[in-house]
């Protein structure tokens, strides 16, 4: 039989001190990158417009995000979904509406000869009242965790 550790007695009670210094150590670095950064939601809890795209052959994100600079909302969450030629996109909310939204990024789209030919498949708005929503059920699944972790 292989003997892969060959003295496996290892002070772990006598070591406790050093766990607890690098835990306390990681939290503090935890809380201060959140005090410091923020937090940043998304779609889902802020409120904003879904596009689903297909195209007639694969685009890079850098692409499509290419194509909506033009309208600035090249800062928009770019995912592929599914099939390399279905996209989603996520745009933060704005005073027009979705289907406004949804003409000025195919107009854009259609500046760019790179990206061939595409389709808008689903248009969806997503309320900042059902984010404030989400955001309440999210605390409050965090919250019962930490108490199901406590007990």
């Amino acid at each position: 039989m292989i003997e892969l550790f060959h003295d496996p007695n290892y002070n772990f009670i006598g070591r406790r001190r050093w766990a607890y210094i690098i835990s306390l150590i990681i939290t503090l670095i935890g809380l201060a990158s959140l005090a410091i950064r923020g937090l940043h939601y998304d779609i889902d809890f802020t409120g904003g417009t879904l596009v689903q795209l297909r195209f007639e052959r694969p685009p890079s994100v850098a692409t499509i995000r290419a194509g909506l600079s033009r309208i600035k909302l090249g800062e928009s969450i770019i995912q592929q979904y599914g099939d390399p030629r279905e996209y989603i996109v996520r745009m933060p909310l704005t005073s027009a509406t979705s289907e406004e939204l949804a003409k000025r990024m195919e107009g854009a789209l259609k500046q760019e000869p790179s990206l061939g030919g595409f389709e808008i498949r689903r248009v969806e708005f997503v309320g900042p009242q059902v984010g404030k929503e989400l955001q309440w059920q999210a605390v409050q699944a965090v919250l019962v965790g930490l108490i199901g972790i406590l007990l």
